[in-house]
């Protein structure tokens, strides 16, 4: 049998040990998170290729061996932090999408969102991630996502009378995913500003399908 005494030790210990596992994981986590974001950072500013482990590691002040044990490589690091921005992005989006006033509120305030977000982004960023088949395959099924949000901001749209109801929605947001592709494959952002693409190319098919109400409210609101 054992003694009270030493059962006391044994639970001593145990508590210490679960108490150091517990801060090791909290440490870790944390410096998961630090690493995301030094990283991903990077990326959006110089270009993925141009950023190299050693830098992150000399920037955070943690050893490459330490870096690694976390993330085996910068395919995964990059992975794991396009994951985490498009979750965090979604979750904007969607929350946006709720609280705005009208479909036309919504459509100009993300404009304004990603007309800020184009300008701190390197263009060779998207152009790395062409060479990433994983995120490039994680892209697509988030693509197939964004397509169902926008039928139902195409849909309310409609409801609120900013948009025509003899409009197949369906066929245009497969025409704006085209369009979406065709800018990223032929690199239409290394020429032109993210303001010229959407007003030409965006701004002018919604255009197409306001109601008089959605024209009287889309030009009022960009001028």
């Amino acid at each position: 049998m054992l003694s009270f005494s030493f059962f006391l030790y044994l639970c001593i210990v145990f508590c210490m040990i679960m108490h150091n596992l517990k801060a090791e994981t909290t440490y870790r986590q944390s410096l998961r998170e630090r690493i995301l974001d030094v990283a991903f950072t990077k990326f959006i500013h110089l270009g993925i290729r141009a950023v190299k482990m050693d830098d992150i590691a000399r920037e955070l002040t943690i050893s490459k061996r330490t870096l690694y044990e976390i993330y085996e490589n910068k395919a995964i690091l990059l992975f794991e932090g396009v994951k985490r921005y498009k979750k965090l992005r979604d979750e904007e989006l969607n929350k946006r999408a709720r609280e705005s006033d009208s479909v036309i509120a919504f459509i100009l305030d993300l404009y304004r969102r990603e007309t800020e977000i184009f300008h701190i982004v390197n263009p060779m960023f998207y152009s790395d991630l062409e060479k990433y088949p994983q995120v490039m395959k994680f892209l697509e099924t988030n693509r197939k996502e964004h397509r169902l949000l926008f039928l139902e901001i195409m849909n309310r749209g409609v409801e609120e009378g900013y948009f025509r109801s003899d409009v197949n929605y369906e066929l245009v947001v497969k025409l704006f995913d085209s369009i979406s592709k065709y800018m990223s494959g032929t690199e239409l952002y290394q020429y032109y500003s993210f303001e010229e693409l959407f007003c030409n190319m965006v701004f002018v098919t919604i255009r197409g399908f306001c109601t008089i109400k959605g024209i009287e409210e889309l030009d009022k609101n960009l001028h």
